[in-house]
């Protein structure tokens, strides 16, 4: 299925029976280079995880998943949740899981940051 094609995208929503809500901002990508060129821009590659808020139907989940090792994407629009492939409960999992490793990552950065700022700025060693 090509996710840029508006008539693939208005068939798919109408087997769904999903509408258009102006006060969620829903806009569809429809030219299959813009999602390319987002995902192309963010620098990925297979050490990354992403967080996608409001994936729509999925052009740019498929282009960044292409590149990042992990792709979470959460859906704000509660009407919109049948149109996806993806099980919510597992997505969930995902990201408490994403959570966890993004915070222990930063746990580990926090230290070796202050591990190196004592190292410079307190020590008088380095820079001899």
């Amino acid at each position: 299925m090509d996710l840029c094609d508006i008539r693939e995208i208005k068939a798919l929503l109408g087997r769904h029976g999903f509408y258009f809500s102006k006060s969620m901002g829903q806009n569809f990508l429809i030219a299959g280079w813009v999602p390319q060129d987002i995902a192309d821009a963010a620098g990925l590659d297979k050490s990354c995880a992403v967080l996608e808020i409001g994936p729509g139907i999925g052009p740019l989940t498929r282009q960044l998943s292409l590149r990042a090792g992990k792709v979470a994407a959460v859906e704000l629009d509660s009407s919109r949740m049948g149109t996806s492939s993806v099980d919510l409960n597992d997505e969930a999992m995902n990201l408490m899981q994403y959570s966890k490793s993004l915070n222990a990552a930063y746990r580990l950065m926090t230290t070796i940051d202050e591990a190196l700022d004592r190292l410079i700025n307190n020590t008088g060693i380095v820079g001899r």
